[in-house]
């Protein structure tokens, strides 16, 4: 994970519960990590710009949030009321990658709370990767504005990021979607603070998952790592799905078609 930062629909697979791993399956697979140019990731950011001009319209506005070891976040929130998402980017971006799903989910009656990862866009990089704390934040923030029901919808890195936090978090969430987590050894907490990795998460993991790739992204985890991670949480309410193609995190919403209406459908039953 960088520093400061890192399915033809025939083939689905929607389980619940029990879950079983497709033939040719192959093992864990670790990514390496990527790290973004120092010069994108600045110890003092720049002041965010207005949520206007930088990606979701003059609805949303700024929210400013430091996490319990001192770094200054970038964070935006639209719409209002109990039903909240929080939303964590992937990789190869920041907030502005969510900038056709927030303001739809936005329309469809969600809370929500969009930020930039420590070191990525307007966020400060801090000492450590801590991105737990960065997730901790933004859910207890859009908790204090008034939602009562918070799920976690991470893509790529964030996907990954999703699972820890929903492991340390508990029932301050209603629920995870993990969209393209990239591999279950990817730390998104400093060391002390446990667990640390998705596999390490996996036996903690207590609350509503629901967990997505396709079958040919190369930098998505493999069926075998989806399908442990989901086989191994004592979630009761748990759910893989599996789809052709190779769109990875937040182009998988962008594609249309069956994943939209799963994750969608996911989120009104969690958020009810």
């Amino acid at each position: 994970m960088p520093a400061g930062g890192l399915l033809r629909l025939t083939c689905a697979v929607l389980l619940t519960g029990e879950i079983a791993a497709t033939a040719d399956c192959g093992g864990i697979r670790v990514d390496p990590p990527v790290r973004p140019p120092a010069t994108t990731a600045p110890a003092e950011p720049a002041r965010p710009p207005d949520p206007a001009a930088r990606c979701f319209g003059p609805t949303a506005v700024n929210v400013p949030m430091t996490t319990a070891d001192g770094v200054r976040l970038a964070g935006v929130r639209l719409g209002s009321g109990p039903r909240g998402l929080v939303l964590i980017h992937q990789e190869d971006g920041d907030m502005c990658q969510w900038h056709r799903y927030a303001p739809r989910w936005v329309a469809q009656g969600y809370h929500v709370l969009v930020f930039d990862l420590r070191c990525f866009g307007f966020s400060e990089c801090g000492a450590v990767d801590d991105y737990v704390a960065d997730t901790t934040i933004a859910v207890a923030t859009l908790r204090a504005a008034g939602a009562a029901e918070v799920v976690v919808v991470g893509a790529g890195v964030g996907a990954g990021v999703a699972l820890v936090a929903g492991a340390h978090l508990g029932d301050q969430v209603s629920g995870v979607v993990a969209l393209s987590v990239p591999s279950l050894t990817e730390p998104a907490a400093p060391a002390g603070r446990d667990p640390r990795t998705p596999l390490a998460a996996r036996t903690a993991f207590r609350v509503p998952l629901l967990l997505v790739y396709t079958e040919r992204d190369r930098n998505a985890m493999s069926a075998r790592s989806a399908t442990r991670f989901v086989n191994e949480s004592p979630s009761p309410d748990k759910r893989l799905a599996a789809f052709s193609g190779t769109a990875h995190g937040v182009n998988m919403l962008h594609t249309g078609g069956e994943i939209p209406v799963l994750v969608e459908g996911f989120l009104r039953a969690h958020t009810a």
